[in-house]
């Protein structure tokens, strides 16, 4: 019985480009995906006449940790929590995820990495000057060795024809390297993009590229 490996990039996951830290439109859009969302996508990729029938090796998620503690605003002076619900509802996510049957958690880094203005004040103050507050910064938090820990894995089992087929769930053209690797092997490489719109090099790569929707609170999520 053939069998495959579903990798799961979190870049496709995340509301905005920080990774760890409450989103800048999370208060508007409070939508996050659960361990049973996830769980539901890789079944309704299953479902799919082009997999209907293999075995599943297992399933890949691949994130930094939930940044956690505070740090200083500068304007202010007072401490910034990265410890809020956006923390809470991350950590559920892969520690729900990390005891789910037949699936694998893959941890990056997450770090701290200062301040920057928000896109919507910077838009603001272009068109209307005015003096900057607290509320306007934004912290940088930076996730390391997710794209390292995927390649890493899909060349693993590539080289070694552990899995005939792959299904990676990502928008990120960065995994187009590993896509290719991955062919140039003899391994049928699919693609999710749950509905977002991905550079033309990402489809050329792919054997084939599924045309349905994800979960609504997964398909909610812009990509990365």
């Amino acid at each position: 019985m053939k069998k495959k490996l579903v990798a799961l990039n979190s870049k496709t996951r995340r509301v905005s480009g920080d990774a760890g830290s409450p989103p800048e439109k999370f208060l508007l859009d409070p939508v996050f995906p659960t361990a049973a969302d996830v769980v539901a996508l890789v079944r309704r990729i299953m479902a799919d006449d082009r997999v209907r029938g293999s075995e599943l090796l297992r399933a890949y998620y691949y994130d930094g940790p939930p940044l956690a503690g505070s740090e200083l605003n500068p304007l202010s002076g007072k401490p910034y929590s990265f410890s809020g619900s956006y923390h809470s509802l991350n950590k559920r996510l892969q520690d729900s995820l990390a005891r789910t049957p037949d699936f694998a958690l893959r941890k990056g880094e997450t770090v701290f990495r200062g301040w920057s203005l928000r896109t919507d004040v910077l838009a603001e103050i272009a068109t209307s000057p005015r003096p900057l507050t607290a509320s306007d910064l934004a912290p940088n938090v930076e996730q390391k060795g997710v794209d390292l820990r995927i390649g890493l894995d899909v060349a693993m089992l590539s080289v070694k024809r552990t899995v005939d087929r792959i299904v990676l769930v990502t928008g990120d053209s960065d995994m187009i390297p590993a896509m290719k690797l991955a062919r140039r092997e003899g391994l049928w490489v699919y693609l999710d993009t749950m509905g977002h719109g991905v550079r033309s090099s990402m489809i050329e790569h792919a054997d084939y590229v599924f045309n349905s929707s994800a979960p609504p609170a997964v398909a909610n999520q812009p990509a990365g």
